[in-house]
């Protein structure tokens, strides 16, 4: 039986993107573009004081988006999580926008994320 472990790495596709980026959120204002960490494909943010929801706003269209993830990052243990809302602009000459919404581990709004959570997000 052969060890699974020696399938070689596949992209099927024409110009696949793959992206893995992490920021820091920062209260009631957008998230900076100086805490961006592993890409520069990010235009800039925006966030709604008293939302739960941050967009990001990428400096180039991409055609279709096939799956998309984002993740808190903290220290504590502390069951908050966020979700994908909504991808705009697949498909046009526009910046690809995606927003994410942030929720407290019960399940409501997690209003104006502080800066001691990072949010990581990625797509293959």
């Amino acid at each position: 039986m052969a060890n699974r472990t020696f399938y070689p790495s596949f992209s099927y596709g024409f110009g696949r993107v793959y992206l893995d980026v992490r920021f820091t959120c920062n209260g009631a204002s957008a998230p900076l573009l100086s805490t961006v960490v592993g890409s520069d494909s990010i235009a800039s943010f925006a966030h709604v004081a008293a939302g739960n929801v941050i967009t990001i706003n990428f400096k180039d269209p991409f055609f279709k988006v096939c799956f998309a993830s984002a993740e808190f990052l903290v220290a504590a243990s502390v069951g908050a999580y966020c979700s994908i809302n909504a991808i705009a602009n697949e498909g046009t000459a526009s910046g690809l926008q995606v927003a994410i919404a942030t929720f407290v581990a019960a399940g409501t709004a997690l209003n104006d994320a502080a800066s001691t959570y990072q949010m990581g997000v990625s797509w293959p």
